[in-house]
């Protein structure tokens, strides 16, 4: 009948973009949720369903709640504890949440790329191999004197190298959208 979803300090929810809906399961049919007086007080999201007995979460269905959040910007895991209630208790938790708790990982620093190897300067051959390394998961993309960028791995071969200076740029790109870069 109710749902909460505990907000981690340092974060603001943005109330305009909360939206909350239920899956059709057993006798119930798919309903939008609203607010459980003040949508959002006492650090959480609160909700409840809209009306009608067929509209409350049954077993073996889903409560979908979507929205935007402003993060802190101290980098870390920060957990969002939902709850499920029940009737008019307020406080008793009828339903256990099965699965991780949601997580969102604040990531706000690039990752450092560095290359290891490749060929000596100045050298006379019209191949050459580079090595690079990247301290985290991370997709990485090459690019030789401004050409195209590709996706690459280390080592990574070139050849038919003309005479002359090249450049050898790798980039590497976290999950958080944060890139980084060694020449």
């Amino acid at each position: 009948d109710r749902a909460k979803i505990g907000i981690p300090a340092g974060f603001t929810v943005d109330a305009a973009s909360v939206q909350a809906t239920t899956s059709a399961a057993e006798t119930c049919v798919v309903a939008t949720w609203v607010a459980d007086g003040e949508l959002i007080s006492n650090g959480k999201i609160n909700l409840e369903r809209a009306g009608g007995a067929g509209e409350r979460l049954c077993p073996g269905g889903t409560l979908t709640v979507v929205f935007s959040a402003t993060s802190p910007a101290a980098e870390g895991s920060y957990e969002w504890k939902p709850e499920l209630l029940r009737g008019e208790d307020t406080t008793a938790e009828i339903f256990e949440f099965v699965g991780p708790v949601p997580t969102v990982r604040v990531d706000g620093t690039p990752p450092t790329v560095g290359i290891t190897g490749g060929p000596g300067n100045p050298s006379n051959s019209s191949s050459a191999t580079f090595t690079f390394a990247v301290n985290e998961t991370a997709a990485l993309v090459c690019t030789l004197d401004g050409r195209a960028i590709t996706p690459c791995g280390s080592p990574k071969q070139l050849a038919g190298l003309s005479d002359g200076p090249h450049t050898f740029l790798v980039a590497a790109t976290d999950p958080a959208g944060n890139t980084g870069q060694a020449s």
